[in-house]
């Protein structure tokens, strides 16, 4: 089963997330900050790493910055910025992210997301 990590000290944000990942089949891992995430991608390679856009220890961006830096992810790692507001694409793009991901979005936006990640597998 592919592990997904979702990165957040929300659980009002990691309950309902978790939910629609494990119904499509993944495995969820909760990461309650940044340098937690960076930790458990370094020791269990996920398919994908969501990681909000409040993250305390290592806030999102120094989060996807380290995870660049790791040789064996570098820029092979989908890494989604878990948005609430607007975010300034410049700080989102220099750290490196894939792209965001709405905290509030439609049940098809996730299930259309992880098949597209699957097909690039």
């Amino acid at each position: 089963m592919e592990l997904v990590i979702i990165a957040t000290d929300d659980v009002s944000v990691y309950m309902p997330f978790s939910a629609e990942i494990e119904a499509l089949g993944y495995e969820a891992l909760w990461a309650s900050n940044g340098l937690e995430a960076v930790l458990e991608a370094e020791r269990r390679h996920p398919l994908v790493v969501f990681l909000d856009e409040r993250l305390p220890v290592l806030n999102p961006y120094e989060a996807c910055e380290r995870l660049r830096m790791m040789p064996e992810f570098h820029h092979e790692l989908p890494v989604y910025l878990i948005t609430h507001n607007d975010v300034d694409p410049r700080a989102r793009d220099k750290s490196g992210f894939t792209g965001e991901f709405p905290a509030a979005h439609g049940v098809w936006a996730l299930q259309e997301l992880m098949a597209q990640l699957d097909a690039q597998r």
